[in-house]
């Protein structure tokens, strides 16, 4: 049975950055991949960080660049906003195209991918590595067995990686939303901001967006949370919502999927394995937006689970190096965005408008370039009198 480095099960951002780091350091890295393409059906809203952000992992490329982000805007139930101006704080991808130039910065690092292989068990950490089985889709479901130093699960929202680990469980349905989304034309053109709708009537228990891209282009979808006692399917809901606001356009493309708002895991690492990226509950649990958080965690696994590699020490206790490095950089702020995903999502039509209302003072009072998000909600919770009991007992 052939044995490699490590590998990697799927090749998403977080899949294709891990490979490609440790790829650098010298590891022979072997990444599956269970979609006969990289990168597609799309299953993201595709915003992400700024272009310096960005190109902090990858090249730019007109290619997947669809467009700046200069700013956001969140609408409460009656029609009450909150604006913040600030030009080039993100980016709007081809996701499609984004997955696929990542993947191919790591296959030109040596690499070896396959796609169309489906992974349906690992081993136990046995004698310095882990037994990996799978089925070859293109080659008529033919079985697949390679054995690894180190497996890393990159295999998203999902991750049966992860429940075979024994490091996560399937999502309690309070930890998802539904999300549908539409790709639109002929959608008037405007600031290139990110806008979001929150309200009952909306989005039950999430928020619809609008995301600009090219050519009078738009993603716009909605989430609604799978608890909340809805009357109408999500469809029905983005159905309304875009006849009310774009009443001209036509739909090019639907993706739909779940999004998943969970708190950090206990551990993200076992002996011999480790969780990379969404599969590790990395993505933000208030917004669902996971691209750099997966481009950020697969960097601070490259390193750590390296110099692991490198000493030949793989245990639970050794690869915890990555888990910490990942908890200071992210872990601890997403720990925050998830009280706060709770608090907001609990809220009436009133307490969201009494919310943004308070967001709109706060943020007026704030710098340009302060990107403290965290800070800036919390102080909003607390900043109205009617919200204060209610926000400080979620919040602390």
């Amino acid at each position: 049975m052939r044995a490699v480095d490590v590998f990697v099960v799927g090749a998403g951002p977080a899949g294709s950055y891990v490979s490609y780091a440790l790829a650098k350091r010298g590891f022979e890295v072997f990444m599956a991949e269970k979609r006969p393409e990289v990168g597609v059906p799309v299953r993201c809203g595709e915003a992400a960080g700024s272009l310096a952000e960005l190109e902090h992992f990858l090249p730019l490329s007109d290619d997947w660049i669809a467009g700046p982000i200069d700013g956001a805007r969140l609408f409460g139930p009656s029609g009450v906003r909150v604006e913040r101006h600030m030009p080039g704080v993100g980016t709007q991808l081809h996701r499609d195209r984004f997955d696929q130039a990542l993947a191919r910065q790591a296959v030109e690092a040596g690499v070896e991918l396959q796609t169309s292989l489906q992974i349906d068990s690992v081993g136990a950490f046995e004698h310095g590595g882990r037994e990996v089985r799978g089925r070859n889709l293109a080659a008529a479901g033919a079985p697949f067995r390679m054995r690894a130093r180190l497996l890393l699960g990159a295999d998203g929202v999902e991750s049966l990686v992860g429940q075979w680990l024994g490091l996560r469980r399937a999502f309690p349905v309070g930890d998802v939303h539904s999300a549908l989304q539409y790709l639109l034309d002929q959608v008037p053109a405007g600031k290139r901001y990110i806008d979001l709708y929150a309200g009952h009537a909306v989005a039950p228990g999430g928020y619809a967006w609008v995301f600009p891209k090219q050519n009078g282009t738009a993603n716009v979808g909605l989430g609604v949370h799978v608890t909340a006692k809805l009357r109408r399917s999500a469809r029905d809901y983005l159905d309304d919502f875009v006849r009310t606001r774009f009443p001209d356009s036509r739909i090019l493309d639907v993706t739909a999927g779940g999004v998943s708002g969970p708190r950090s895991l206990k551990s993200m690492v076992t002996d011999g394995a480790a969780l990379v990226g969404e599969s590790g509950h990395t993505n933000n649990p208030f917004s669902g937006g996971g691209i750099m958080n997966a481009l950020e965690s697969a960097e601070e696994a490259g390193v750590a689970l390296g110099e692991a590699l490198r000493d030949g020490d793989l245990s639970a206790r050794r690869l915890r190096d990555y888990q910490k490095r990942w908890q200071a950089r992210v872990g601890r702020t997403n720990d925050l965005f998830f009280k706060l995903r709770n608090l907001f999502f609990r809220f009436d039509d009133h307490e969201i408008d009494w919310a943004v209302e308070s967001l709109q003072r706060v943020v007026a009072g704030v710098e340009q370039n302060n990107v403290d998000y965290t800070g800036i909600f919390r102080s909003a919770m607390l900043e109205h009198p009617k919200l204060v009991l209610k926000a400080a007992r979620a919040l602390w």
